[in-house]
């Protein structure tokens, strides 16, 4: 796992722009961290995306991995679907100026998770959870926007009351845009320009 850098203003306890409380981590990635957080005013919680870097980064602002980032705000930001993690915020933290995309907090366990534990699925759980995940890329395709990181890390199985589950797909940080996509298809040409993008077990054969 990559060594982040650490930052004060992102220790347990402490209140992000007067708003999310952090309580804590949730998991690590490539570029960040994500956080469990309160919502102070509305006693809510979410899941906080922070992405980390080195106080030697200069040109912030041009960075690709703040295009990505800011990116991946924009397309979940278009994409409204009960199996796509919602987005409620988006900004950069007071002290650090650090990039943050704030979701809906999701309860319960990624895809990955429940198949290590079972080993396999009932025919009739798998079969929802595709038809579930089928049905949030049809929305997102329709949207011009093609995942290319679909794996099993990337899915939620958000438990329900009743005993129900409902499918929620993560991470649209690499996803490719189509032409129809004018407002951030210029951001999608410069982050993946002349790159193999994606997990190479869940690449498809062509690639």
């Amino acid at each position: 796992m990559n060594t982040l850098p650490q930052h004060n203003e992102l220790a347990i306890g402490n209140i992000i722009n007067n708003k999310y409380k952090i309580e804590k981590v949730l998991g690590q990635g490539g570029m960040g961290q994500v956080y469990l957080v309160t919502h102070v005013q509305l006693n809510k919680p979410f899941a906080l995306k922070v992405m980390l870097l080195d106080d030697k980064d200069e040109a912030i602002q041009d960075s690709k991995h703040l295009l990505r980032f800011r990116r991946e705000a924009k397309i979940l930001a278009k994409l409204n679907h009960p199996s796509i993690v919602g987005i409620a915020d988006f900004g950069v933290t007071e002290g650090s100026k650090l990039p943050f995309i704030v979701m809906e907090y999701i309860e319960g366990s990624s895809l990955r998770a429940i198949l290590n534990l079972n080993g396999t699925l009932p025919e009739t759980t798998a079969v929802n959870i595709a038809k579930q995940i089928c049905a949030g890329l049809n929305l997102a395709h329709s949207n011009g926007i093609i995942h290319r990181d679909l794996k099993p890390e990337n899915v939620m199985i958000q438990k329900l009351p009743d005993n129900q589950f409902v499918v929620r797909i993560l991470d649209f940080g690499i996803a490719k845009l189509t032409s129809q996509n004018q407002e951030i298809t210029t951001e999608n040409s410069n982050l993946t320009e002349g790159n193999i993008i994606g997990t190479k077990k869940y690449m498809s054969p062509e690639q």
